[in-house]
């Protein structure tokens, strides 16, 4: 009974005086004090309180959305800032204690679905930027489309694999921080991109048509299971990219990845790391076994003029390949394959004339509600950047902030698409969904700035 009174004392006390996220970060600015190691000290009292808040205020998923707008007012009363400006993120131990206290019951209440986890922290900030991680989490339509089609773009070797299972840094293991899709722009990722766009002839094909789909077992799979589906996916872009299949065991190799690659990327956590060296090893077993066949291939010949002509070492680049087809083509094409799958499947009386009259256009709309990647890890430019602050003012992140693009939110601004979250391929906006590469209209026109090589 004293666990009851306090769980609904708790909970009155968060809905009458700490879920305004505006009034809760003024009066916290207010009480600031110069010490920050009693800040976070207040932050671990709340992480030992979590369990009994829990069970009472996370019953509901507008539970949940209470409980993050009170950890982003307590994140932002730990801050320092000087007026609009974000100079740096969070502190070390604060993160962690707020992390223990507020993110992992929030990824326990959303069912450690990371799309799930951060739509309740865009609802709770708003749709605003806020402080996530090391940095700043940007939701708005125009904040990122105007970030990720920049001509200058600061990247970092970060991967959210959940807002509570961030790797970061990404250990060398599972891919290097050279790797294209962690490169910032600049004359080196100009001059990979370049290279590689010279060399991988087989997309050099019209819009909606292709070759045939090609089976590593010469027929289609009887059941389209998420194994089938990858693999399927792997073997024919190796296929495609390399001008011919991957052997049976080059195969296998392949398909590895998507096991230990999750181990790998946490063996360099704290505690963890003894513990998963294995996959770490078996990761970087299979990046260099691909790197090799696709050196071994007509590819390779292409990768070895290409890195003549413009002073780069082939082998580099065969990583670079090799990388790009199991961690953006084997993840990426694999979920928006299963998307558009499960969807079809929920309701083929709907789903299937929408498809049959428009193929490309519901592929990106089911992108745009299910992204194959749903954020940019980015980091603010020489000079700073300006995002959308609260009430329509401006918030200026420091030069080097980490910032992490939100793409699966921004494609769910409701300033920008009507009826976010309904499923219409007959939108007439689509060509300004928003992709790793771009906005959908400039990487179509090839004048996205990260248009696939990354």
């Amino acid at each position: 009974r004293r666990h009851d009174r306090s769980t609904q004392a708790t909970r009155h006390l968060l809905d009458a005086h700490l879920l305004d996220g505006t009034l809760a970060v003024s009066r916290a600015r207010q009480r600031r004090r110069s010490h920050m190691p009693s800040c976070c000290f207040s932050a671990l009292v709340i992480s030992g309180t979590s369990a009994i808040l829990l069970a009472g205020a996370l019953s509901s998923l507008d539970g949940a959305l209470k409980f993050a707008r009170l950890d982003l007012a307590l994140r932002s009363s730990l801050v320092d800032t000087a007026g609009a400006d974000l100079e740096a993120g969070l502190p070390t131990a604060a993160r962690l204690a707020l992390l223990a206290a507020f993110e992992v019951p929030v990824a326990v209440a959303t069912g450690m679905d990371p799309a799930a986890h951060l739509d309740v922290y865009v609802r709770a900030s708003g749709r605003q930027p806020f402080l996530f991680g090391k940095g700043i989490a940007v939701p708005g339509y125009d904040d990122v489309s105007t970030l990720v089609s920049s001509p200058q773009q600061e990247r970092r070797a970060m991967v959210l694999a959940h807002p509570v299972l961030i790797a970061d840094p990404v250990p060398p293991a599972c891919m290097g921080g050279g790797t294209l899709i962690y490169l910032s722009t600049g004359a080196k990722h100009t001059a990979l991109r370049r290279a590689i766009g010279r060399a991988v002839t087989g997309f050099a094909l019209k819009r909606g048509r292709g070759p045939p789909l090609l089976f590593p077992r010469g027929a289609a799979p009887a059941e389209w299971d998420s194994r089938a589906v990858r693999e399927t996916v792997v073997y024919n872009l190796f296929a495609r990219m390399c001008d011919e299949p991957p052997s049976e065991p080059l195969l296998e190799a392949m398909l590895s990845y998507f096991d230990t690659l999750p181990g790998c990327l946490l063996s360099e956590a704290p505690l963890l790391g003894a513990a998963l060296d294995s996959q770490a090893n078996a990761t970087l077993e299979t990046r260099l076994a691909l790197k090799a066949a696709v050196l071994a291939s007509p590819l390779g010949g292409r990768l070895r003029k290409a890195s003549r002509a413009d002073k780069l070492d082939a082998d580099e680049l065969a990583q670079q390949v090799a990388d790009g087809l199991l961690f953006a083509g084997g993840y990426g094409t694999t979920h928006l394959t299963l998307a558009a799958l499960e969807r079809v499947s929920s309701d083929p009386a709907l789903y299937v004339p929408l498809w049959e009259a428009d193929p490309d256009a519901f592929l990106v709309e089911s992108a745009r509600l299910d992204p194959p990647v749903t954020s940019v890890s980015a980091i603010a430019p020489k000079g700073g950047q300006q995002l959308q602050g609260p009430g329509g003012g401006q918030l200026r992140v420091a030069q080097g902030v980490p910032m992490q693009l939100l793409l699966s939110h921004a494609n769910r601004d409701p300033a920008v698409f009507e009826r976010p979250y309904a499923f219409d391929p007959s939108r007439r906006n689509l060509d300004k969904v928003l992709s790793w590469n771009g906005v959908d209209a400039a990487v179509r026109a090839g004048q996205a700035t990260r248009s696939c090589a990354a």
